[in-house]
């Protein structure tokens, strides 16, 4: 499985690529919304573990929405989601408050059930 961290945070891309890195799991770090959308293009990303600390970086999140609708999310992000998600409401994510916590990351990269908003719209 390929998995996109989009994180300005070298730490969380570490923690992450450390604990669930194995002959399964293949992780892209991207700190920037540019090298992102380099590596989405590049490879055939499954999954995104992606932080949000802005409202300008609500839009890689959109771009995934549009152009790579198969792709599951999981957005970490602060207190102040509310305003971020009802800007990407045409996706389907799941959320995690910071700080962050390893084992609801590690749920969302082995595929286990996880409680994900499906907003994506039909036209």
């Amino acid at each position: 499985m390929n998995i996109l961290i989009k994180s300005k945070n070298e730490y969380l891309a570490e923690a992450i690529t450390e604990r669930f890195g194995d002959r399964s799991n293949h992780f892209f770090s991207a700190p920037s919304f540019s090298k992102a959308i380099s590596v989405l293009n590049d490879n055939k990303i499954d999954k995104v573990v992606m932080e949000l600390n802005s409202i300008n970086e609500i839009n890689l999140l959109e771009y995934i929405n549009k152009y790579y609708k198969n792709i599951k999310i999981l957005l970490i992000a602060n207190n102040e989601i509310e305003e971020l998600l009802t800007v990407a409401r045409n996706g389907e994510y799941s959320v995690s408050q910071q700080p962050f916590d390893l084992n609801g990351i590690k749920d969302f990269i082995i595929n286990k059930k996880m409680n994900f908003k499906k907003n994506r719209r039909e036209l």
